[in-house]
């Protein structure tokens, strides 16, 4: 049979959501560190800025009903809070707190400590094209799904790579 590179990849990413918890610090708990909702939801209002509960299930591709229960937790955690809509519409948005940019910061650092450990023995060459295939791959699955997720601006990105000194 010849090789596939596709059935490799298919395998090999079976494999990495099986080490996701392992990967990012984040096992199912009830307490402490962010849980895997708390922490995507999080990423995409620190990112995107306030959303609607529609503009949340737009982006994620969750239910209104599974959101509502999500961003009840996190609004209870302290972690976001209701605004109005800075346009004057009724509807009312989610936005980050200075506590849950602290949780995700928190969060952040565990995870890319634990990912700086495990990714120790490769090249910054490696890791950047690592990071590349994956953003490209996640990039056509967004494509694919017509539900692009927020990442940071260019600038943002920059910046980050000039804090770090490269």
């Amino acid at each position: 049979m010849p090789y596939d590179p596709i059935a490799a990849v298919e395998f090999e990413t079976m494999v990495f959501t099986r080490h996701n918890s392992d990967l990012t610090g984040r096992p199912r708990r009830s307490s402490g560190i962010l849980n895997h909702s708390a922490y995507l939801l999080l990423n995409v209002l620190q990112t995107a800025g306030p959303q609607t509960i529609a503009e949340l299930s737009e982006i994620t591709r969750l239910t209104v009903s599974t959101l509502t229960r999500q961003t009840a937790s996190l609004t209870a955690a302290g972690y976001a809070e209701h605004i109005l809509d800075p346009s004057g519409t009724p509807a009312r948005k989610l936005r980050i707190t200075t506590t849950g940019l602290e949780a995700l910061a928190e969060e952040r650092a565990i995870t890319r400590s634990l990912m700086r450990e495990i990714m120790s023995e490769w090249s910054a060459e490696e890791c950047e094209a690592f990071a590349a295939m994956l953003r490209k791959l996640n990039n056509d699955i967004e494509k694919r799904s017509g539900s692009p997720w927020p990442r940071p601006s260019d600038e943002m990105v920059r910046a980050a790579k000039a804090a770090a000194g490269e």
